[in-house]
């Protein structure tokens, strides 16, 4: 019954969102830097898109090479200009997921030095491929530029050097609603309890107070240390100015959309990790967002595949490594 009124209770807040604040609009594109499609064909030999790779998240694509290039439209200092990038791609010019907004802390540029928002049209497992997609797209996107990857132990000092700062963006479909860290907190103090399989007896549920509906899209900067406690339930954004948190599973944030057999994508994104193990969910994935899958998989929900556990993510809820101390 607890986790029907969970259930219940993201579903109200969901729909309160429209009384909930004013929604902030999408920013408009620039005339720059993507022009005019003339029908080139732009699937090419494009890997999915999600970091599986990095220092930074678990693996999940459980297959896919590592890039070894990017082509990206452009690096970007601000959230607003990248968001006004990404909303200038027409809608279905890209398979879903791309454009990718990743931050310079995430992705192993090669070089020059950049910091910001990397706003990345496709990934390549060899750097000849992203060159010839390049050449392919240059009408559609004529400023964009290919940026080879750092590889291997260079690519875990690049991660290493950087800040940790890691772009959260909402995924496609509905807008979705954010809340202040107080009543995320609320909410987040039902998790483990009782009705949820834990010991404790649960706190009551907190009212629905959503400070503002986000778009579809929205791009927000944050670290490791700014998610804290609330990791794989709760991700900072913001309000207009106001600090807030959005849902772990409205976002593409640790998660890949990989093509699925007989047509159409699914998303898989890193719910949970205890003791460095991770747990993945999958749902159907499009231009509406995340929809369960036709075929649910099976409790509990995934079978970790060999080499995947143990790959470094990020600490849990728990604090530590998986939330595990070591003995």
């Amino acid at each position: 019954m607890r986790a029907e009124l969970a259930v219940a209770w993201m579903t109200l807040a969901i729909g309160a969102c429209g009384g909930g604040g004013p929604a902030p609009a999408a920013s408009p594109g620039p005339e720059l830097p993507v022009g005019e499609f003339s029908g080139v064909d732009l699937s090419g030999p494009l890997l999915p898109a999600g970091d599986w790779t990095s220092g930074h998240n678990y693996a999940t694509c459980w297959d896919c090479p590592a890039p070894a290039a990017v082509v990206v439209l452009d690096v970007y200092g601000d959230a607003a200009s990248a968001e006004r990038a990404v909303a200038a791609v027409p809608a279905g010019a890209l398979p879903p997921g791309y454009p990718m907004a990743v931050h310079t802390d995430e992705l192993a540029l090669a070089g020059p030095p950049h910091d910001g928002i990397v706003v990345v049209l496709g990934q390549f497992e060899t750097l000849e491929q992203a060159q010839a997609w390049r050449e392919r797209t240059s009408t559609s996107f004529p400023q964009a530029q290919v940026m080879p990857l750092l590889q291997g132990e260079e690519a875990w000092n690049a991660w290493e050097r950087g800040s940790g700062r890691r772009v959260v963006r909402i995924q496609d479909g509905e807008a979705v609603p954010a809340f202040s860290p107080a009543d995320a907190e609320g909410f987040s103090a039902s998790v483990g309890c009782r009705d949820f399989g834990g010991d404790e007896p649960c706190p009551p549920l907190p009212e629905v107070h959503p400070l503002c509906a986000l778009p579809p899209g929205a791009i927000f900067v944050t670290t490791d240390e700014e998610i804290g406690g609330f990791y794989y339930q709760w991700l900072p954004v913001r309000c207009g100015g106001e600090p807030a948190f959005v849902a772990w599973r409205f976002t593409l944030f640790a998660a890949t959309v990989l093509p699925r057999d007989g047509g159409g994508w699914f998303l898989r994104q890193t719910v949970g990790a205890e003791c460095d193990v991770p747990t993945f969910e999958e749902w159907t994935y499009d231009e509406h967002g995340r929809q369960p899958p036709e075929i649910p998989p099976p409790a509990p929900q995934m079978e970790i595949p060999p080499g995947v556990a143990g790959i470094r993510g990020a600490p849990s809820a728990g604090g530590g490594q998986g939330g595990c101390l070591s003995k």
